[in-house]
């Protein structure tokens, strides 16, 4: 819905939070990384590209780029932010990308977000739109920093709005591991 839209996009572009985005000294250094470890120049494909905080430093470090995200309020910021980039809302499991790519990047843990059905599908459509010689770099949360994560189900009355919703809500949540 627009709002939630809008407070994801809010929350991509807080330079002092992790909440949907990293801060950007930390996506810096995973841009790095990319770079050192692939083709320069390549195609470059980004699921679940946000706002473009990432597309935008690989279009300047010369590779073709291409962003999908399932938010339309991200993707149109994006879009106003840099014309040479393709931009498509969707979802990259059942809207997944045409062509041929040397680089796909899955930034924020997003792959552990899926059931296996999808997760298996959208390793399929990877594998199958990847370069003979292209990479797939994606990022996973550690042991470490999920041990104070519990499984388990959760509620929470938002009286005067939050997150989710402007007005009263409530918020039912479930935590499990993959």
């Amino acid at each position: 819905d627009p709002y939630t839209r809008r407070q994801m996009l809010e929350a991509h572009l807080n330079p002092n939070s992790d909440g949907a985005s990293r801060r950007p000294d930390s996506i810096l250094k995973i841009t790095d990384f990319i770079v050192a470890n692939s083709k320069p120049g390549g195609h470059l494909l980004d699921l679940g590209c946000g706002p473009g905080l990432y597309t935008s430093i690989f279009k300047d470090k010369g590779y073709t780029v291409t962003g999908i995200d399932f938010n339309e309020t991200s993707i149109e910021y994006a879009n106003k932010q840099r014309k040479d980039i393709h931009y498509t809302t969707g979802d990259y499991i059942t809207d997944y990308p045409q062509g041929k790519f040397d680089i796909i990047i899955m930034i924020y843990c997003d792959l552990g977000t899926h059931s296996d059905t999808e997760r298996d599908k959208l390793l399929h459509n990877i594998y199958n739109s990847l370069n003979e010689d292209g990479v797939f770099i994606f990022d996973v949360f550690t042991d470490a920093l999920i041990k104070d994560k519990q499984e388990g189900r959760n509620w929470e009355y938002a009286q005067d709005g939050g997150f989710w919703d402007e007005k009263k809500y409530l918020l039912l949540s479930e935590t499990f591991h993959y």
